[in-house]
C-alpha cells in the first residue's frame, strides 16, 4: 500500500513491515510467535527500539536511551503502615522492622531505618516506578529512592538552607536538617535543594540515602 512517502506490507507469517520514502525499513511488527514484538529501526537499518511481548515469558523493552518526561525520581512500590496517620505524598518513611519488606511513617529523629520519601508531592510526579506484583516487592505507595522529590520538612532543628543534609525528625513523616553528624551516619535522606524558614513545609530534596 503506497500512500505518500509511506509504504507497508503484511505477509502471511504474521509480519507487518513499514518503509520510509527511501525504501529503508522503519518499523517491523511481528505477531508470528506466542507473543507480539515491535522493532523500530534507525537510518542505518539497525533495530534500536524493541518492544517484546514475550521474552522468556516476560515483556521487555530494549533501547539505547530512555527519556522520561512525566516525573523526576526513581521509586519502588511499598506497603506503608498507616498507623494513626494516612500516608501522604512527601512523607518520610522508614523500614518496618516488624513487617519484612514494608515501611512505616518516620516518627523519630536520626532514624537509621530511613528508606525514602513518598513520591508525588509539590506537583512533581514519579518518573519511574518499579515493583513486582504478587510478591513482597510490591505495594500501594511509590517511595522515591533516588532523584528529586518534594519532602515534608520541619525547622525544629533550625532553618533549612539549600545544600543542608536532611534526616528524620520527631515530627511524624517530616525531615529536618542535620546538626549532629555523628548521629546522622546511616540516617541521611538526601540534600535540600530549596530552603525552609517556616515551622513546616515542603523542601525539594535530592534523594541520596546514606
Amino acid at each position: 500500500d503506497d500512500s505518500g512517502d509511506r509504504r507497508t506490507a503484511l505477509d502471511t507469517d504474521g509480519f507487518t513491515h513499514m518503509w520510509d520514502s527511501s525504501g529503508n525499513l522503519g518499523i517491523n511488527l511481528n505477531a508470528s510467535g506466542a507473543g507480539g514484538a515491535i522493532t523500530v529501526y534507525n537510518d542505518a537499518g539497525s533495530g534500536r527500539i524493541v518492544l517484546d511481548g514475550d521474552f522468556s515469558g516476560d515483556g521487555r523493552i530494549t533501547t539505547d536511551e530512555l527519556v522520561i518526561r512525566g516525573g523526576s525520581d526513581l521509586s519502588e512500590k511499598f506497603d506503608v503502615d498507616a498507623g494513626t496517620m494516612t500516608p501522604q505524598a512527601g512523607m518520610v518513611v522508614c523500614i518496618d522492622a516488624a513487617n519484612p519488606g514494608k515501611l512505616q511513617i518516620s516518627s523519630s529523629a536520626y532514624d537509621r531505618k530511613v528508606a525514602g520519601i513518598i513520591s508525588g508531592a509539590g506537583g512533581v510526579e514519579t518518573g519511574m516506578m518499579m515493583g513486582q506484583e504478587g510478591t513482597i516487592a510490591d505495594g500501594d505507595y511509590p517511595v522515591a529512592l533516588t532523584g528529586r522529590v518534594y519532602c515534608k520538612a520541619t525547622t525544629a532543628n533550625g532553618t533549612i538552607e539549600p545544600g543542608d543534609l536532611l534526616t528524620t525528625s520527631d515530627v511524624v513523616g517530616h525531615a529536618m536538617k542535620v546538626t549532629d553528624y555523628t548521629a546522622s551516619h546511616g540516617a541521611i535522606i538526601g540534600k535540600a535543594m530549596t530552603g525552609l524558614d517556616t515551622e513546616t513545609g515542603l523542601v525539594l530534596v535530592l534523594v541520596s540515602l546514606q
